[in-house]
């Protein structure tokens, strides 16, 4: 009978691009008419968020938007600010084109310097760092069935996880906000952050539902000629439908969300704050399955010759969202008086597997305006290092992590300043497994297996630990018929056993 393969594909994971760019900032950031002159600097934040990533043939292209925050001391008013957007788009050439692409991204500001070259012009010089990982989620062919020739298959099953692909979504928000009770009015807004949280992601009717919270915190002046700050936080609720093509009710979803641009505005008839928001989305979707495959085979009849493949297989995949605090001490800025607010940007953070344990590491800056010195205000920064475990386990996981700042705060306390923050590790943990599967298998049908028919049957002294498997592969046995005849339930033999291989069974009869 004639050999007969059947191949069915199996779900594996490539890692395409895993590097770490440069993205140069050269700019001159004029003041728009309406700002005051600069007196002082305080400090200018950097904060970039990627808004698309895809890749199209042998070609990645990252997308995103700089914004930066310019903070000083006018001529008139106290502390002012100063907007601006930088977009931005960074492409990467693959090895190869690719088929099902799961991407990715984070950005981290580098070395910013800047400095007032007028009293209405700032020259910035800087660089973005690009941390970019990209799998191309694949298909394999492997053999499934083999019927014919007397053809054996060994098969095994892994858990494993799909990945289906990914999902870009841009949408905008609009609130007012109201004055927090016993706290007095806002006239300009000098400062806001705002940090999109994700909840939950599920599909739904074939529509993926993101459920989340944007963190809001604006520093403001409530009295515009004695320039009195006050600051006030806020929850608001953040709720979109996806279309992501291919969505099952079994599909699972990991999603991010970051903050393409913030503004803020004084409404003259209502009491609070106008807030408009501009956020993407980034979905990546996968689904847990079960691998099937043959990792081994023979012929009762002829010679066989196998082609294995060793294929990287995602065993696993889950969304991650764990919280770390951080906290360290800074030298009370001299002159300083009181501690109006407090800033935190992560960087160069990343994530090292250590015989199977997970461990975040990388730098916090906190930012400090305080009230005091010659000009009433001043600020100073201070750096400290992060390392925190994370409790998920395994040696093949691979995260590139998100980190937010849900929080930051400072108290001054004997000539020091008690810095904290609380920050939010997100991303998608994917744990890697490599196992060979067979690809193909040939028979030689011109040098036939041999058999001793005067010899009825064979006794075979099998050591505890010898798997039923290669005994009936050595004598070219049927392996089922080897467990029957000898009352096995376990392929793998627990105590030293005499086994019995009957001439018949070694010719498939």
């Amino acid at each position: 009978m004639e050999l007969k393969l059947q191949k069915q594909p199996v779900a594996v994971c490539e890692l395409l691009l895993d590097t770490v760019a440069e993205y140069p900032i050269e700019c001159d950031l004029l003041l728009p008419d309406y700002c005051p002159d600069i007196v002082r600097v305080l400090c200018c934040r950097v904060q970039a968020s990627c808004s698309d990533c895809s890749a199209r043939k042998s070609t990645l292209t990252v997308e995103g938007m700089a914004a930066v925050s310019l903070c000083y001391i006018g001529e008139v008013g106290g502390m002012r600010k100063a907007e601006y957007k930088i977009p931005f788009s960074k492409s990467f050439e693959l090895s190869r084109e690719v088929t099902q692409p799961i991407c990715s991204v984070t950005i981290e500001p580098g070395q910013i310097n800047y400095r007032a070259v007028s009293k209405r012009r700032l020259d910035l010089r800087g660089v973005l760092m690009l941390r970019v990982r990209l799998y191309d989620a694949a298909e394999q062919p492997a053999v499934s069935q083999a019927e014919g020739q007397g053809v054996q298959l060994l098969r095994r099953e892994y858990p494993g996880a799909r990945l289906e692909g990914q999902s870009s979504h841009r949408f905008s928000l609009a609130e007012q906000l109201a004055t927090a009770v016993g706290k007095e009015p806002a006239t300009e807004v000098v400062q806001i952050d705002c940090r999109p949280v994700v909840q939950d992601c599920r599909p739904v009717a074939g529509r993926a539902v993101l459920k989340g919270e944007l963190l809001v915190h604006l520093l403001y002046k409530t009295d515009p000629e004695t320039g009195a700050l006050e600051s006030c936080d806020y929850s608001l609720p953040v709720s979109q439908l996806i279309e992501v093509p291919g969505l099952t009710e079994e599909t699972r979803c990991e999603a991010q969300m970051a903050c393409l641009s913030a503004e803020c505005s004084i409404d003259e008839f209502e009491e609070g704050v106008r807030l408009e928001v501009q956020l993407a989305a980034q979905l990546r979707c996968f689904s847990p399955i079960v691998l099937s495959g043959a990792i081994d085979s023979f012929s009762t009849l002829y010679p066989t010759e196998n082609t294995l493949k060793s294929l990287r297989i995602p065993r696993r995949a889950e969304p991650v969202a764990e919280r770390i605090s951080v906290r360290c001490e800074a030298p009370l800025p001299e002159g300083a008086q009181s501690l109006l607010d407090v800033w935190a940007a992560p960087g160069a953070m990343s994530v090292r597997n250590e015989d199977g344990s997970l461990t975040l590491t990388g730098q916090l800056t906190f930012t400090m305006l305080t009230q005091g010195g010659e000009l009433g205000l001043d600020s100073a920064s201070q750096t400290c290092d992060v390392s925190a475990a994370l409790p998920q386990k395994g040696e093949g996981c691979e995260l590139l992590p998100e980190v937010t700042v849900l929080s930051a705060s400072g108290t001054i306390a004997q000539g020091k300043v008690q810095l904290s923050a609380e920050l939010l590790v997100t991303g998608l943990l994917i744990e890697f497994t490599n196992c060979s599967l067979l690809t193909d298998l040939t028979v030689d049908e011109e040098h036939p297996r041999t058999v001793d028919r005067s010899i009825g049957l064979m006794i075979y002294y099998a050591a505890a630990g010898e798997s039923v498997w290669e005994i009936a592969k050595r004598y070219g046995a049927l392996p089922g018929q080897v467990m029957a005849d000898n009352d096995l339930v376990e392929e793998t033999l627990e105590a030293d056993t005499p086994l019995m291989i009957p001439t018949a069974c070694v010719r498939g009869e």
